[in-house]
């Protein structure tokens, strides 16, 4: 008698879980937006955009430690102007200077970047 007690109260939850499982699915990015995934490049910010992908990708290394510090809006700047930071970013992998070294930012990531360097890197 107990145990009939038991699986009545324990049947609701037990097909309510049964039936709630085929609702979990894994999000497929590449079926999900088959033309890509969404880039907005319509306000692109150091604050928002570029300071985070810096210190992400970039400051880890380069703290001035490496040849060259770029934790401070005004170094990152720096070699924005002489357009070392585009270059490096852009080399193909296993170029010599390629930078982050080992992988490639995503697209969306670099025209992110080239974005902010064509409206003048305002430090937003």
């Amino acid at each position: 008698m107990n145990t009939t007690r038991i699986a009545k109260v324990i049947m609701p939850f037990a097909l309510l879980l049964i039936i709630s499982m085929p609702s979990c699915y894994y999000d497929n990015t590449e079926e999900t937006y088959p033309g890509g995934v969404p880039c907005d490049t319509s306000a692109v910010t150091w604050t928002l955009d570029i300071q985070p992908m810096v210190n992400g990708h970039c400051s880890g290394c380069h703290n001035g430690t490496q040849q060259f510090d770029i934790s401070t809006y005004a170094s990152v700047k720096a070699i924005v102007i002489d357009g070392r930071m585009m270059q490096a970013m852009s080399m193909m992998q296993g170029m010599p200077k390629k930078m982050p070294p080992g992988y490639s930012l995503p697209d969306c990531t670099l025209l992110k970047t080239q974005l902010w360097i064509d409206q003048g890197a305002l430090e937003n």
